[in-house]
């Protein structure tokens, strides 16, 4: 009697156990670069809307595959300029921004050992448009609230000196996850 109890116990703390490692594998916080990487390509889109800050119409995607639900940024821009004049007035000749780099950002980081503090970025077709799609990071402070907050960037004079502060994103992963490595070059 006693070793049918002890065999039932251990029965049941195996099933328990082996639900709550599926139950995490199913939680997109715990997903893989791989995992992240096929949801984003296969997942359909169940709702989109166009995000308010920057300059490049990014639309944030809210995907699901039947169990998961989770959100992407979507930056479809490929933009070729012999001139192109800002609003601060400054120019630049031979003007290229394109979703292309944000992929080739994510894919150096990679190869860089870095990948852990990029989103996992790939190339996806939507609403006829073609551009990256990027794993949705729930971010804690972005570049606005950073200057009404009143909080130092982590290194104030070279920050300064960016050629782009507003590409900076703080979240948990991260301090800085998202340098938008295309609109430095």
């Amino acid at each position: 009697m006693f070793y049918l109890r002890a065999r039932l116990i251990v029965i049941a703390v195996m099933v328990v156990i082996s639900c709550a490692v599926s139950l995490k594998a199913q939680d997109p916080e715990q997903f893989t670069v791989e995992q992240m990487r096929d949801f984003l390509l296969n997942a359909k889109v169940v709702k989109s809307r166009q995000v308010s800050q920057g300059v490049t119409g990014i639309y944030r995607l809210t995907l699901s595959d039947g169990k998961i639900t989770h959100d992407a940024a979507f930056q479809p821009i490929n933009e070729v300029k012999q001139k192109m004049t800002f609003s601060n007035g400054k120019t630049e000749m031979n003007f290229r921004d394109s979703y292309k780099y944000d992929i080739a950002a994510f894919e150096l980081a990679k190869l860089l050992g870095l990948g852990d503090i990029m989103p996992v970025t790939i190339e996806r077709r939507w609403s006829g448009m073609t551009g990256a799609l990027s794993w949705w990071l729930p971010f804690k402070l972005d570049e606005e609230k950073r200057i009404k907050q009143g909080i130092k960037a982590p290194d104030p004079e070279a920050y300064a000196k960016g050629p782009r502060k507003n590409n900076f994103t703080f979240c948990r992963r991260a301090i800085a996850y998202y340098v938008r490595l295309g609109a430095m070059v």
